[in-house]
């Protein structure tokens, strides 16, 4: 029974987020090979348990070998998480062993597979609480809620746990790559900027990242989100690919420049903007404010 609950719920969360979600002491640094991106110094405890996860890093590295050990892909392409790769067997197991996450993250980034994070997920009884780490329980995010209101919330925390419910909880570790919001930050904002080549902003604007994510493959995202908001493909598609030429040689001048002058990241702003403003006339700000994180403000928001 356990075992079908953990395959239930698991559909569930995988159906909401594909329409919404060696040793070391002292602050650590995460690894990444490009020079695009500013490296993220994390607190004592969390570079701990980031050591402890780096081998999963190495390992898991070449995408090859994480097939091989039997993870498969689920769900679609996000602009902030990359994709979800899951080993069914380790999800059964319903087990906290930071050495075994039941998901790792990929994003594609100069034509290949990059291990962006690894991902823990548990089925929690009523009254159960999800494991300790780092920052308290709370870095851990629920999906208890319907599948319309979930792939709609703006973040993944802040929403109170409701413990008297059996809970799908799932906890992200970029420990392939920085996240500016936090380790154990659902959203990571600065996968779009990596997967284009550009230099990341300090702090990160979340709109900027939504202009950039449209010349990585986020379209087939934000019309999937239009579509369970009832909006037809037809209808949103024409402003995603005017957002996209718009964003397309701002971020060459970026990548050429090497350099994310504040111009060029409110000129991004500028085009998600556009996009999302063409959007609503044709199709209403409810079908928007879906592509937006659930609002329609869509002035600069930052990942800090």
């Amino acid at each position: 029974m356990r075992r079908r609950a953990v395959v239930v719920i698991l559909a569930e969360v995988l159906c909401a987020i594909a329409l919404g979600a060696q040793g070391a002491s002292g602050p650590m640094t995460m690894p990444y090979s490009r020079t695009t991106l500013v490296p993220t110094a994390y607190s004592d405890s969390l570079a701990e348990f980031a050591a402890r996860v780096h081998p999963m890093v190495e390992a898991f590295r070449d995408q090859s070998t994480a097939v091989a050990a039997g993870y498969r892909r689920v769900g679609m392409d996000f602009p902030s998480m990359g994709e979800h790769w899951l080993n069914t067997s380790l999800l059964f197991l319903n087990r906290f062993d930071i050495a075994k996450p039941a998901m790792l993250s990929y994003a594609t980034i100069e034509g290949r597979p990059v291990l962006t994070g690894v991902v823990y997920a548990l089925l929690l009884k009523p009254g159960e609480l999800p494991p300790p780490v780092p920052g308290g329980r709370g870095m851990w995010h629920d999906h208890s809620g319907t599948l319309d209101a979930e792939s709609a919330l703006p973040v993944h925390h802040g929403a109170k746990s409701d413990t008297s419910a059996m809970r799908f909880v799932v906890l992200h570790a970029w420990v392939g790559i920085p996240n500016p919001a936090g380790l154990f930050e659902a959203d990571n904002w600065a996968l779009p900027y990596a997967r284009v080549g550009v230099p990341l902003p300090a702090p990160v604007s979340i709109s900027a990242a939504r202009a950039l994510s449209l010349l990585s493959g986020a379209k087939a995202y934000y019309v999937a989100l239009a579509e369970a908001e009832g909006a037809a493909r037809d209808a949103v598609a024409p402003a995603l690919d005017s957002g996209a030429r718009l964003a397309a040689p701002i971020a060459e001048r970026m990548r050429v420049s090497g350099s994310s002058a504040p111009a060029d990241v409110a000129a991004l702003e500028a085009a998600w903007r556009t996009a999302l403003n063409s959007i609503a006339l044709v199709s209403g700000t409810s079908v928007a404010a879906r592509l937006n994180g659930g609002t329609m403000d869509a002035s600069p928001a930052h990942a800090h």
